[in-house]
């Protein structure tokens, strides 16, 4: 028996259509270090953490990423609390 292929007809990846929305670098206001606010139920957003660390928050939910590490969350997540 073969392994499966790992690769996708050019069809498949041709019906993906990623979109950059936004991008920063830099360091999160202090205003904004621990910010509550409802991300609409759409959106997806991936962080990546160069400094410090971050924890996202939503009900019994909660995410914790560290330097070096991608955070990957669509908007369920309400509080977040990143270190200075």
């Amino acid at each position: 028996m073969s392994a499966p292929s790992l690769t996708q007809p050019f069809q498949k990846w041709s019906a993906l259509h990623p979109q950059l929305l936004w991008a920063y670098e830099g360091a999160v206001a202090p205003d904004l270090q621990h910010h509550l606010g409802v991300r609409h139920r759409d959106s997806l957003s991936a962080w990546l953490i160069l400094k410090g660390e971050v924890c996202l928050t939503s009900g019994s939910a909660t995410l914790h990423a560290k330097r070096n590490q991608w955070v990957f969350f669509s908007g369920q997540f309400v509080k977040q609390d990143f270190s200075p």
